[in-house]
């Protein structure tokens, strides 16, 4: 548009230089029309030839010399075409100012009006040059006004102005040769006319080539078009280089357009390429334009209805232009804000764009218009407002983009996307984030939620077949079932159909690592995927109300496209699942489908069951068609009759189309006791248990199940050599129904009553109703009981009637009454005669009534003379009484409303006589509750008696009651507590108030225990308490508990019973200790260990009652005494293997013992974790063989801890270092020698306690002859033939206490000092000679000498039994004399009852010790020696010979006094006298590893270790848990 008012401001300015000249020379000579018409015709013909452009005017009309009217004027191009045609020109002027106005080179330029009355222009392009005719008719003015003389002179054009010029009803046409018209309606660039065009201008100006005027209101149309511009203002300057509109406002069409526009070139002819040569620069303001207005120039717009809202700079060519600071609104929410570059628009695609855009919003429903297609829409509309900022650099097809969306579904960040669309493949790479992004919505998918995205994407192709792809990202979080997992990384590669990658997450409650590839090229898609779900929470997760935690490692393979059509294997390995605190280990669970000319083969196997199925059959319809008929035979049972016929005319109806399938299955149980102990624990199937059968879909319905089961468990209710045959067949579209089930068990433990066998059970279902007969006995007893009779449906109602059942109990039949009816409609029942009767007894049970919704139907349940002793068969439980009573029912499924009179005579549990139990229930209609009278007599006396009120009506508050503790006798609760306490005794006296509902009572009231007494089982320990316990809402507890043990030791209990509504029971007590007894056991109550225990410490009880842990830090006192017996172990000391202990539950050999055993969901468990700081009070003693006498006694200490069950798991932990004591080696009960433990020898226990490792030291000393050591032969005549020194055998027990490894040693104590050379010697070969070593050993213990390698063999085993036999009578004496007195040890050696053997010093070598102690084994007197030193000393003096008396002052030894006696030999005169030594001393032992204790305090380390749980400090001795006192040494 703007380049026609360029060509239309070009003509104008020629045409009025033209009109110009002629009419200054008609208004100077010309006055009359005719000479002024002649005059201008030769002006014209003048201007003709100048011009070079064919001029004309038709008439002119000079009024004076200031107005001018020129008709007809008309300039033809040098192709005489007319170029321009002015029907008529006035113009008004000054004419003198025109001939003296000053400072003019030439003429007037200055007109005062111009009215141009339907100008016409026709441009023309030249075909040849596709330059404008007009563009020679300027160039020739250009030509004819510059000055000849001046030529290089500026500024010498001469200006021309008109004032104001009036435009009516003028015509502009545009035509370019060298293109076709176009088609249709659209705006043609190359050929147009403007009709119509009217308008003002002001100031109209030229001045060379140079043309500036102000148009206001020019209004044209487009003659093709009809488009109108109905008002445009602007400044216009036109000149050879440019063309300006400034100030612009136009309105065309519906559109307005302003504020500025500039059209820059380098020549007019620049037009002919508009698109390449003129640069233009607009700022548009207030811009406004409409889609009907733009869609002349697009047809596509015309689809649309849009005003588009403009702002922004415009710089460039058509072709490559820039538009910065925009801000472009569209719809109704939309806005395109920043920059916007494009380069080569013309050619859309291949244009090169360059986008900038910051704050920019577009609303997904203002797009809906632009791309109508649904599918489309549909996933756009759920962007809803996008707000972004981003950059686009690039073509269509081949673009880099940066952006930061944020939409209705999140954010969306693009870094560095590149897109090759122009690529024979296209390609692309980019980084994309997202935040809060809900792919949820956009999938449609309610499962899914907000996703968090970093990744990197880069691949070529879209399609399947040629797409190649890399995949390498994080989501942060990822929102899935309403859980957010976090930390999941893909990476994936698509190559030829073929993709292969991995997913990895780290979640909290998700650890996955799962590595996949997938085949696409091939008809059947290929799957295949491994890896390992280290740990997975489907609780966390979402995926179950219960706490199930899986692990497994996976291997799938795969094929197929849809779930039917899917085959191939998956293996789970190493798979382990925790549910409920229940633990399971799958070490292989494989699942196998086939499929073989349409016969599938459906395989499952794990170390628990297999399971195959085979046969023609889509999975996923057979799993819907085996719920529908299960379904189906509810109906019967739980739905009424009008639903059921409803259901099946409707299901005719639909005319199912159906083929006909079988499916043949077989499962076998192997190990389903883990299995069943995971899921349903109360349930168990044994091993080897098979159940197999038929499912068939065609006109009839068929399901058929054989089983055999070994061992089956359902609750509670167990069942043994048991076998099932059930077959059902059922018309499809009807509900008539043909069945059978017969059930055989050979063995049962049905719940609350005693076991039983031969149940046997038939039952045949034909249409409308079912025929049973049953029979059932107890155990190795004639009770049993046959029940028999028919199940009928009737409309809604179900009949119910035995007919010839009867029981049979303690060689009584109880008869069914064959009157009875049950009889069942919806929520009613209705029991009639329903009675059991002994045959010649009075007694009876009766139930008779209704159970119904109307409130005012009752229920009533009778007992007559019953005898409680009929129960005991039954329930397995020893009672006895006589029980009368009746208990009558109404509002059963509302608020239970009943009446109740009982009593039960000489009431027995347990064969404890318990008492009399009366209790009366009386229903008060007008306070509408139940008074409540039930107690309990014993021996003329009220035990305990419940009073109150039961009202129904009050919701959560029913019970109003008192239980009155009158002097009862503790001991009624003993048969309550068998296993745990015995010996229970005492008086209770209190109240406890029970309120609140029934399902939730509550307790509040004191009890006072008044001479309490009990016996600990376990323990053995018995205790005495006095004191208050106290009953609240969730507890019975008691505060400071007193608890004395037999010798008056006490310890102070807190805690109580704890439990939710009476459900759910545990114990919560602690205990504090000091010096008190807690083990009182011998060998028949513990073979593990036994023996009496104080201690000092806490104790704690906690858990649930029926599995409940104690736990004790406790230190030994004096008085305890452990003894842990060995020999009962003896046939395990064989093992040598190491056995690993899972840390999960091992259920897996909890039956085999016996295979038909059955291990409680959950047994009675009594858990006790002692950790023991035993001290040098206490005495242990680790029996090796109680029959010799064969054991380790010591006085130690150590940190030991205990983990002990009832169930018999005995698990020791800890060290156990010897301060004092000996070991007696035994040989055959025979050879007794008592060796002496080191101090600092120790036992440690890892766990098993007969596995503890041995690092024992012990010494024997002994007298014996040095002589047969030495070689030379003078030997016989010295004193070494007949005296006997101190020689010392050491033993080291090392290793596995039961399988020791053991070495001696050797020690000369004594020994003249003239023989220290050989003794020597003898050291050195003992040290290197193993064999020597032994047989010297071997030798002073059996014999009580050392041998001689050159002695008569004969004569030395001659002396060695003489020896040998000495050694066995000291031996036996040595051990009466110490089983005397437990505090007296006595000790003979040296005697020698070779009497054929001449030896003077056979009395000096006799030895006497024995050692006493009293006051606690704090004061000891110990004599030892010879009973002579020298030749015939005999005197009191030698008989006392050395003694010593000392006083331990501390109890670990480590200061103690001493005073003693010594005789003291002459080593150099062994005939001389003894010498005799006197003292006394203060003895202070302490050990040390580090000299800082020499140096000052501050140096020195701790004296108290700090309270951790480290088992040793830093000298190596033990330490207790608790932060205890100093070590002691």
């Amino acid at each position: 548009m703007k380049r026609f008012l360029w060509y239309i401001g070009n003509a104008i300015f020629i045409l009025l230089v033209a009109v110009m000249l002629l009419t200054e020379v008609v208004i100077l000579g010309i006055q009359f029309p005719a000479i002024q018409t002649e005059v201008v015709n030769r002006v014209a013909k003048w201007l003709s030839k100048e011009l070079q452009h064919p001029t004309s005017v038709g008439r002119v009309n000079v009024q004076w010399f200031d107005a001018v009217s020129l008709e007809d004027v008309t300039i033809l191009d040098r192709n005489g075409r007319p170029m321009i045609d002015v029907a008529r020109i006035d113009i008004n002027h000054d004419f003198w100012s025109l001939i003296f106005s000053k400072g003019k080179k030439t003429f007037g330029t200055t007109l005062d009006e111009a009215t141009l009355y339907k100008p016409s222009v026709w441009l023309v392009k030249n075909p040849k040059t596709g330059e404008l005719n007009l563009d020679a008719f300027i160039a020739r003015i250009e030509e004819l006004t510059a000055n000849p003389n001046a030529p290089g002179v500026k500024d010498q054009n001469v200006p021309f102005v008109i004032k104001q010029v009036h435009l009516i009803d003028g015509s502009f046409r545009w035509d370019d040769p060298r293109e076709k018209r176009m088609q249709g309606k659209t705006f043609d660039y190359n050929h147009f006319t403007l009709k119509s065009i009217n308008g003002e201008a002001k100031n109209f100006l030229v001045l060379g080539d140079t043309i500036a005027l102000k148009v206001q209101n020019l209004r044209t149309f487009d003659k093709r078009t009809n488009l109108t511009i109905k008002e445009l203002d602007s400044k216009v300057l036109y000149c050879r280089t440019k063309l300006e509109l400034a100030q612009l406002y136009a309105r065309i069409g519906n559109s307005v357009i302003g504020n500025y526009i500039s059209f820059n070139y380098d020549s007019p002819a620049a037009f002919g390429d508009f698109n390449e040569k003129i640069l233009m620069r607009a700022h548009l303001d207030s811009t406004r334009v409409r889609s009907e207005d733009l869609g002349w120039f697009a047809d596509y717009l015309f689809t649309l209805d849009e005003t588009w809202h403009a702002n922004g700079n415009f710089v460039g060519t058509v072709n490559n232009f820039r538009l910065s600071e925009t801000n472009l609104r569209f719809g109704k929410n939309s806005v395109l804000r920043g920059d916007i570059g494009f380069k080569g628009v013309t050619e859309f695609e291949t244009s090169v764009m360059a986008f900038d855009l910051k704050n920019t919003r577009v609303d997904a429903a203002d797009l809906r218009q632009y791309y109508p297609e649904k599918s489309f829409n549909d996933l756009v509309q759920k962007f809803g407002v996008v707000d972004f900022s981003g950059k686009y650099n690039g073509t269509i097809d081949k673009f880099k983009l940066n952006g930061d969306f944020k939409t209705a579904l999140g954010q969306v960040m693009v870094k560095e996307l590149e897109m090759n669309l122009a690529a024979k493949i296209p390609t692309y790479t980019a980084d994309i984030n997202t935040h809060n992004f809900d792919l949820g919505k956009l999938l449609d998918d309610d499962d899914f939620s907000e996703l968090d995205l970093n990744g990197k994407i880069s691949g070529k192709g879209f399609s399947l077949k040629t797409a190649s792809l890399n995949l390498d990202g994080r989501l942060p979080r990822f929102r899935y079932n309403n859980y957010d997992y976090r930390n999941v990384f893909l990476n994936g590669t698509l190559q030829n159909k073929f993709f292969k990658g991995s997913v990895i997450v780290k979640d909290s409650n998700l650890i996955a690592d799962v590595d996949g590839a997938f085949d696409f090229s091939k008809p059947k898609y290929v799957y295949h995927a491994e890896g390992f779900i280290q740990r997975a929470d489907l609780r966390a997760l979402k995926f179950m109300s219960d706490s199930l935690m899986i692990h497994t490692e996976l291997n799938v393979d795969l094929e197929g496209n849809t779930m039917d059509e899917i085959v191939g294997r998956a293996k789970f390995l190493n798979s382990y699942a925790t549910f409920k605190k229940r633990n399971i280990v799958v070490d292989t669970l494989l699942v196998d489908s086939r499929l073989t000319d349409g016969l599938r083969r459906l395989f499952i196997s794990s170390e628990f069951f297999n399971f195959q199925a085979q046969g023609v059959f889509q999975p996923t319809k057979a799993v819907t068609d085996l719920a529908q008929l299960f379904d189906e035979y509810q109906m019967y049972f739980f739905g009424d009759e009008g639903a059921r016929l409803q259901y099946y005319e409707d299901k005719k109806r639909k005319q199912p189309f159906w083929q006909r399938y079988s499916i043949d299955y077989r499962i076998r149980a192997k190990k389903m006791d883990q299995l069943l102990a995971f899921l349903y624990p109360d349930g168990y199937v044994s091993n080897g248990s098979t159940a197999e059968g038929v499912f068939t879909v065609d006109n009839t319905s068929i399901f058929s199940m054989t089983g055999q089961f070994d061992t089956l468990k359902i609750g509670n209710n167990s069942f043994y050599n048991s076998e099932l045959d059930l077959n059902t067949s059922k018309f499809t579209n009807s509900p008539e129904v043909l069945a059978s089930a017969i059930i055989n068990s050979e063995k049962q433990q049905l719940v609350g009553i005693a076991p039983t066998e031969k149940l046997a059970l038939e039952a045949a279902w034909e249409t409308d109703h079912i025929n049973f007969r049953s029979s059932l006995r107890q155990q190795n007893m004639s009770n049993r009981a046959t029940l028999n009779g028919e199940l009928r449906f009737v409309g809604d109602y179900l009949y119910l009637q035995f007919r010839k059942s009867k029981l049979r109990l303690l060689e009584e039949d109880w008869n069914v009454d064959p009157n009875n009816l049950i009889t069942i409609m919806g929520a009613n029942v209705t029991l009639s005669n329903v009675n059991l009767k002994p045959n010649g007894k009075d007694q009876l049970i009766a139930l008779n009534g209704e159970i119904s919704t109307d409130s005012t139907k009752t229920l009533s349940f009778e007992t007559r003379n019953f005898e409680l002793t009929n129960l005991t068969p039954l329930i397995n439980v020893n009672l006895a009484g006589t029980a009368n009573g009746t208990v009558t029912m109404r509002d059963l499924y509302r608020t239970l409303i009943f009446d109740t009179k009982a009593d039960v005579q000489k009431l027995t549990y347990n064969n404890f006589l318990m008492g009399n139990l009366t209790g009366d229930g009386e229903w008060d209609p007008i306070d509408k509750h139940l008074h409540v009278d039930v107690h309990l007599d014993s021996k003329a006396k009220r035990e305990l008696s419940i009073t109150g009120t039961y009202t129904p009506n009050q919701a959560n508050n029913e019970l109003d009651l008192k239980a009155n503790f009158s002097e009862t006798n503790l001991q009624l609760l003993e048969p309550f507590a068998r296993g745990l306490v015995s010996d229970l005794s005492g008086r209770a006296v209190g109240t406890v108030s029970i309120t609140g509902p029934v399902t939730a009572p509550v307790l509040d009231g004191t009890v006072d225990v008044k001479q309490g007494r009990l016996t600990f089982d376990y323990l053995k320990a018995v205790f005495s308490f006095e004191d208050k316990v106290y009953f609240g809402e969730s507890d019975i507890r008691v505060r400071n508990l007193r608890l004395t043990d037999p010798e008056g030791n006490t310890a102070t209990l807190r805690g109580g019973v704890y439990h939710d509504s009476f459900n759910k029971f545990s114990l919560g007590f602690d205990a504090d200790m000091r010096n008190f007894k807690i083990l009182n056991t011998n060998i028949r109550d513990n073979e593990l260990f036994y023996g009496s225990a104080y201690a000092t410490g806490k104790m704690e009880i906690f858990g649930p009652i029926n599995n409940f842990k104690i736990s004790a830090d406790l230190t030994s006192n004096r008085g305890t005494k452990i003894y842990i017996p060995l020999d009962g172990a003896a046939e395990v000391a064989s093992e040598d293997f190491v056995q690993f202990v899972s840390s999960l539950p091992d259920t897996a050999n909890k039956q085999t013992a016996n295979k038909d055993k059955i291990v409680p969901a959950e047994e009675s468990i009594i858990k006790m974790d002692f950790r023991l700081n035993m001290t040098p009070d206490a005495y242990c003693e680790i029996q090796f063989d109680r029959q010799t006498g064969d054991a380790i006694k010591a006085y130690g200490r150590g940190l030991i801890n205990l983990k002990i069950d009832t169930r018999g798991d005995f698990n020791m932990n800890g060290a156990y270092e010897i301060q004092n004591g000996d070991y007696l080696f035994t040989l055959q009960n025979v050879i007794n020698k008592k060796f002496q433990i080191q101090k600092g020898s120790r036992i440690s226990w890892t766990g098993d306690p007969y596995g503890a490792t041995l690092d024992v030291k012990a010494s024997y000393i002994t007298n014996a002859l040095l002589a047969p050591l030495f070689q030379s032969s003078n030997t016989t005549s010295s004193d070494l033939a007949s005296r006997r020194y101190p020689v010392e055998v050491t033993i080291a027990l090392n290793e596995k206490m039961l399988t020791p490894q053991i070495s001696y040693g050797i020690k000369f104590k004594e020994y003249p000092s003239t023989r220290s050379f050989e003794i020597t010697a003898v050291e050195e070969r003992l040290k290197r000679d193993e064999q020597y070593l032994s047989q010297q050993v071997s030798s002073m213990l059996l014999f009580g000498q050392l041998i001689s390698d050159q002695n008569n063999i004969l004569l030395q085993s001659a002396s060695g039994l003489t020896n040998s036999l000495s050694e066995m009578v000291t031996s036996q004496l040595s051990k009466w004399g110490s089983s005397i007195n437990e505090n007296l040890e006595l000790g003979v050696s040296g005697l020698n009852l070779n009497f054929n053997e001449a030896n003077p010093n056979a009395i000096n070598n006799l030895q006497l010790r024995f050692s006493y102690r009293f006051l606690n084994d704090r004061f000891r007197i110990t004599r030892d020696g010879r009973l002579s030193y020298g030749q015939n000393q005999y005197d009191a003096t030698s008989l006392l010979l050395d003694w010593t008396l000392e006083y331990w002052l501390t109890d670990d030894g480590s200061q103690r006094l001493r005073m003693y006696n010594r005789n003291i030999q002459n080593q150099i005169i062994s005939s001389g006298p003894n010498a005799i030594s006197y003292g006394a001393s203060y003895l202070f032992t302490r050990s040390f590893n580090n000299f800082r204790f020499f140096g000052p305090k501050t140096s020195r380390p701790e004296s108290t270790p700090p309270p951790t749980p480290t088992p040793k400090t830093n000298s190596g001795r033990l330490t207790t848990y608790r932060n205890l006192e100093e070590l002691k040494n």
